[in-house]
């Protein structure tokens, strides 16, 4: 905790910070050595530091921090492995494995690589990784009083040379708010590392950002798998962009919902980026069940409105793929009923009901009547076209029928007499009651 001033006599101010330090001085040759911390808890504030550094020629040492409960950075406190200006060597990787993570008023947990200060030339080296493991919540929220973000970062400054380290976070619950910012940039001669963030739940507001942008060669990578819900609001923005020549980075989202609410305050709206200047817009694939208050088009400044865009200002466009399922996320699963109908009991109430029926009205079908037969049925003798002439075969007088009254002739016809009768014939008949005579037999 806290940063002590010391005067010499020439009045300069001397400030030291309380911390725990693993360096390689300037013109030394060799490795720094690890920090490896294993509490209960642990805290930093009021500018506390633990620092693994090189300034020589030689690799920086790693960070582990292994914590049962809680780790909090507090007022420009700082986790940091760093190349620095004039060195050459690789920056160390910073892995902390605790319950919950706070940051908060402007202090950071950073691997990166220094660059050209006083015509001292910029560090040569690659960035450190990040690996931060949380059990629960992580938080980063605010600012310092010199405007420094709370965050973490890999970076390669302006000046470097060398890759971003990648910066890998996992979490229950993770919330960027107050321009706090996740970023695996490079600014300098060098590709930006790989960024990958793993939750159950993701938000973003008030400038918050999830950024891997570059100057140089191909844009960085952004991999955020969320279990739930990814939440932007006030001007928070997931950034795949590329600067000056450099080309879009690829920007890939596995959510549930992804939901960006409108501005309370000015600004340019919650954006998902992969622009481009010179070079070439990246690629955004967003997996999800739905995209709320967001979509594709243009993100111009202050327009105020949630955008997803690949633009380029003078290269080709980049590509934006989303894929949604065809269902409605707001429908949920049909609950089936628990008690069973047994069979017995429906064909009972419709055995019952048929009865019913049956006694007051009936209707019966016999035979195929006037049905025509169906395209798919064989041909029959009844049905028979010879040279386009329709016959049907030899039918006789069918036989009386034998009743106690005696015997009935079956009706075959009907005519009408001239003074409206009608009679029923025993031979068949036309509409005008004509006789029809009988149809020749057919050839079996």
């Amino acid at each position: 905790s806290g940063v002590s001033d010391v005067f010499n006599t020439g009045g300069v101010d001397n400030s030291f910070a309380s911390l725990i330090s693993s360096s390689l001085d300037l013109g030394a040759t060799g490795e720094s050595g690890a920090i490896s911390i294993t509490a209960g808890s642990l805290d930093l504030n009021d500018g506390g530091q633990i620092v693994s550094s090189t300034s020589g020629q030689g690799n920086a040492g790693s960070i582990i921090v292994k914590v049962n409960d809680d780790v909090s950075l507090s007022n420009s406190s700082f986790i940091t492995s760093t190349v620095n200006t004039g060195a050459i060597g690789d920056g160390g990787n910073i892995d902390i494995k605790a319950n919950s993570l706070t940051l908060s008023e402007g202090s950071q947990i950073q691997a990166g690589v220094f660059g050209t200060v006083d015509n001292i030339p910029g560090g040569e080296g690659n960035a450190g990784n990040v690996n931060l493991d949380i059990d629960d919540n992580f938080i980063a929220s605010g600012f310092n009083s010199e405007g420094f973000s709370s965050g973490v970062f890999t970076i390669i400054s302006p000046g470097a040379i060398g890759d971003g380290g990648d910066l890998d976070v996992s979490a229950d619950s993770i919330l960027l708010t107050d321009s706090a910012l996740f970023n695996a940039e490079s600014l300098g001669e060098g590709n930006a590392g790989q960024l990958t963030v793993k939750a159950n739940s993701l938000s973003l507001d008030n400038n918050a950002n999830i950024n891997a942008s570059t100057t140089f060669g191909q844009g960085g990578i952004i991999n955020l798998q969320i279990a739930e819900d990814i939440i932007l609001k006030n001007n928070s923005t997931i950034s795949a962009r590329a600067f000056e020549e450099a080309n879009g980075g690829n920007l890939d989202i596995d959510a549930r919902f992804i939901v960006a609410f409108p501005n309370e305050i000015e600004g340019n709206g919650s954006d998902i980026i992969a622009n481009a200047e010179q070079g070439n817009g990246g690629k955004i694939t967003i997996s999800a069940e739905s995209l709320l208050g967001i979509e594709e088009r243009d993100a111009t400044p202050n327009n105020q409105i949630n955008d997803i865009d690949v633009r380029s200002e003078s290269g080709l466009d980049g590509t934006i793929s989303i894929f949604t399922p065809d269902v409605n996320p707001i429908q949920r699963e049909t609950e089936l009923p628990n008690n069973i109908v047994e069979p017995q009991q429906t064909t009972a109430q419709a055995c019952a009901a048929s009865r019913q029926t049956t006694a007051q009205n009936s209707l019966v079908i016999k035979g195929k009547g006037g049905v025509p037969l169906t395209p798919q049925s064989p041909l029959n003798s009844h049905n028979i076209s010879i040279n386009s002439e329709y016959t049907t075969p030899t039918s006789t007088i069918p036989q009386p029928l034998e009743t106690s009254q005696g015997k009935i002739q079956p009706a075959r016809g009907i005519k009408v007499t001239e003074d409206g009768g009608i009679v029923l014939t025993a031979y068949r008949t036309n509409n005008a009651g004509d006789r029809l005579a009988e149809g020749s037999l057919n050839c079996s």
